[in-house]
Formats: C-alpha cells, sequence, structure tokens
C-alpha cells in the first residue's frame, strides 16, 4: 500500500512539474513576443507582431494551468486573476506611430466542466 502511494504522489508531482515548465516555456515565449510588438520600428511590423501575440495567447486554452499560474514575467501586460479562480484576463495595448492606441484583451473562464473556455 505504502509503495502505491509513492508512485501515485511521484507521478502526481512529475505532472505538476511537466506543467510548470511547459508554462514557464510559454510566457518566456509570450515576453519575447510581446518585445517584438514594442520594439517594432513601423505600424505594418508592429501589427504582424502583435497577430501573433495575439495568437500565442488565445492558445493558451489548451493548456492546463493557465487560470492559477502566476505569469509574472509579463510586466506589460495585465494578467489579472478573478479572486475566485473563475477567470483570467490577458490585457495589453499597442501604440502605433501616430501615438494612437489599440487595446486587446482576451477572457479565459472555466466551464461547467472545468475545462477553459475562451471569450
Amino acid at each position: 500500500m505504502r509503495l502505491i502511494i509513492i508512485i501515485i504522489s511521484f507521478i502526481s508531482f512529475s505532472v505538476i512539474g511537466q506543467n510548470q515548465t511547459e508554462l514557464m516555456a510559454i510566457e518566456a515565449e509570450l515576453v519575447a513576443l510581446l518585445d517584438s510588438v514594442r520594439k517594432a520600428k513601423t505600424d505594418a511590423l508592429r501589427e504582424m507582431h502583435n497577430i501573433t501575440l495575439y495568437q500565442a495567447v488565445k492558445d493558451l486554452e489548451k493548456v492546463d494551468g493557465i487560470l492559477e499560474y502566476p505569469f509574472s514575467a509579463l510586466t506589460t501586460m495585465s494578467t489579472i486573476k478573478a479572486p475566485d479562480g473563475e477567470f483570467r484576463l490577458f490585457n495589453w495595448n499597442i501604440e502605433n506611430s501616430n501615438l494612437e492606441h489599440s487595446h486587446y484583451c482576451i477572457l479565459f473562464k472555466k466551464s461547467r466542466g472545468a475545462k477553459k473556455q475562451i471569450a
């Protein structure tokens, strides 16, 4: 019995560790994409990079743990978590060469089956 508990614990920690590593890699990718948007020299290039960033954030829907993970490295993107853990917002803005801002927001929320929905 003790051996079974040890094996189950090891498997659980391995899955949690893999998920944490995956989320850290995703966060690093998002930081790089956001940085490329911010450093783009032209509006067209900025828009192209932002499309890639938007899709990468949207793809978080497929990853377990995004409602809980802190995303603390995303310092120029807001990642607001609901106090009850029911949803999370990813929010950022892009300034163009005319000093006009475009705002983007993606909402992830738990569904009844505990799967994420995107809005």
